[in-house]
């Protein structure tokens, strides 16, 4: 599969899921607006116009499309996406919750796969007890 058509790929499934959590969503600004993610993003994607995407970005849509963390990177690898488990119902694991800092650690590029993160995540938070 070409990057041109892995892309294209992602596009289809991006459609085929926002109109499966809502079919109201069918209409893409009701979407967004909802969802809280940018309208020209979700343009963009569902359009496959460009493939310049940071993770940060990435897992916002993945958290839009109520898809599991790696969602995204599954379907340009050629595979599926997971819908996300009930503790990913916001987007991040429980021990994330809305902790600002937190999700910002969570969603850092350099932390590649989900077992850094979450050992990154709970060490700060150990980290905070202990000075407690």
């Amino acid at each position: 599969m070409t990057l041109d058509e892995s892309w294209q790929r992602l596009a289809e499934k991006l459609i085929e899921r926002r109109v499966a959590i809502d079919p109201r969503y069918s209409n893409r600004r009701l979407f967004c607006d909802e969802r809280g993610i940018d309208y020209r993003t979700v343009s963009d994607l569902e359009r496959a116009r460009r493939d310049n995407y940071g993770r940060p970005m990435l897992a916002k849509v993945e958290v839009a499309y109520k898809w599991a963390a790696g969602s995204v990177r599954q379907i340009l690898e050629g595979g599926d996406p997971t819908l996300q488990s009930a503790e990913h119902r916001n987007g991040y694991p429980d021990y994330v919750g809305e902790d600002p800092y937190l999700r910002y650690i969570w969603d850092a590029d350099a932390l590649t796969s989900p077992a850094e993160r979450e050992m990154t995540v709970r060490l700060i938070k150990a980290v905070r007890a202990a000075g407690q």
